[in-house]
């Protein structure tokens, strides 16, 4: 353990900010006479000629060995890493490229794995670059071009990155989903850029924070800002929560949680015919069964079973007493109605198959969407409260939700004024 002066502390911060490891290893070297470079080469973990070259060529910059260092030194972290001005920095001239506050992404159609590094470090957190890429051990060079889309974040960085920062995969890359619960992700949801030169992708949860993302990225090609309608990746890519590229499909041959949920626009031909792939209406789960009768085959069902059965009254409460059963309690009502998940739970939806764990299924949440009250889980399902009243095959409920992101990701739901949080 060493000590520094207040003087040599700021000296060694300067240099950090400079990049000049070479000269910050060297003050080290003078307040520590044995510190031969073999010990140093110890204690970096690096070659002797990885230590010539940061001993020599001063700008050069490695976080790894420079955290090494820190570490040894037993240098204070908060009074290195709480002030930095990013501005003042030896990366300053490859900092974000942006437009009237928002984030300009460098390339969408080839990088269209838009990550949330810049909006959790700038809004939700505050930090600096030089911080968050001091708490991931990366160069912040390196991180510079990840949080713009310069650089695609290699697969092998995906499990650290979310550990690091506590984010689920899904919050990494807010275009991600997953229907079966993390084995496989995919790039279901679309980026809309407005003529406002607003990436909308609605808001994005983490931590149980709701983030409000309009605005913080736009799309540049050629130095013009361009208006992109749609992005995805066709044949469909599926990934391992590792990074890994499991399969490719066809839009055709997707699974029956990623057909349902998908937007209208991702199921469309090459001369704009809609998809329609059929599933036996006996494995769907009554949600599926009611969108594929009324919105996907357009079959006109009996004015009985019409969207007027909907109940939605507000509700007070909710209770998990066995599997598959909700019992709701109703504001100014002293009569409770139960909810049967059975019909979800045993259906061959992956992604409600999850209810069957009633520890998971009790994880159930009411949020409140334009006056709809919903049950929303952890991963996502959802049914609308009011369903306690429907026939399970054929009514339909006055609210649809094109996609799980829909309700993820465009509602702050709040119950008893507090946040959507699991």
């Amino acid at each position: 353990m060493m000590s520094f002066t207040k003087l040599e502390a700021e000296e060694i911060k300067a240099l950090a900010l400079k990049g000049k490891l070479g000269e910050i290893i060297k003050t080290v070297q003078k307040k520590d006479s044995t510190l031969s470079k073999n010990k140093l080469c110890q204690i970096l973990a690096c070659k002797e000629s990885n230590l010539n070259r940061w001993l020599k060529k001063e700008n050069a910059f490695s976080m790894t060995a420079f955290i090494k260092l820190m570490n040894y030194i037993d240098f204070d972290e908060a009074y290195l890493l709480d002030s930095i001005n990013d501005t003042e920095t030896f990366y300053s001239s490859n900092l974000p490229q942006t437009y009237d506050g928002a984030i300009i992404w460098a390339n969408l159609e080839k990088n269209p794995l838009v990550n949330c590094l810049y909006f959790y470090r700038k809004y939700l957190n505050r930090m600096s670059l030089f911080k968050m890429a001091y708490m991931l051990e990366i160069n912040p060079n390196t991180l510079l071009n990840y949080e713009s889309g310069r650089e695609k974040i290699p697969g092998e960085l995906w499990k650290k990155f979310c550990d690091v920062l506590h984010l689920k995969l899904e919050e990494l890359f807010p275009a991600f989903v997953t229907y079966d619960g993390g084995n496989t992700y995919s790039l279901m949801h679309p980026f809309d850029l407005k003529w406002t030169f607003n990436l909308l992708m609605d808001e994005v949860n983490i931590d149980g924070y709701t983030l409000d993302i309009s605005e913080v990225y736009i799309y540049s090609q050629k130095e013009e800002l361009f208006p992109i309608v749609f992005v995805w990746q066709i044949p469909l890519k599926r990934y391992s929560g590792n990074g890994e590229v499991i399969n490719t499909v066809l839009i055709d041959k997707i699974t029956m949680d990623e057909y349902y949920n998908a937007e209208d626009e991702m199921l469309l031909d090459s001369e704009l015919n809609q998809i329609i792939i059929k599933y036996p209406f006996n494995d769907l789960p009554p949600y599926y069964y009611r969108k594929d009768k009324i919105w996907i085959r357009r079959i006109q069902l009996e004015e009985y079973f019409t969207a007027r059965y909907f109940d939605n009254k507000p509700v007070e409460s909710i209770e998990f007493d066995h599997p598959y059963t909700i019992k709701l309690k109703f504001k100014d009502q002293k009569q409770e109605k139960f909810l049967n998940m059975k019909r979800y739970a045993e259906s061959k939806s992956l992604w409600y198959q999850q209810l069957q764990n009633f520890n998971y299924f009790c994880k159930g949440k009411i949020i409140i969407d334009s006056g709809i009250y919903c049950i929303v889980w952890p991963n996502g399902q959802y049914i609308a409260t009011g369903d306690w009243r429907m026939d399970e095959r054929k009514s339909l409920p006055d609210k649809r939700y094109n996609s799980i992101k829909s309700i993820r990701f465009s509602l702050r739901p709040k119950y008893n004024n507090e946040p959507w949080k699991f």
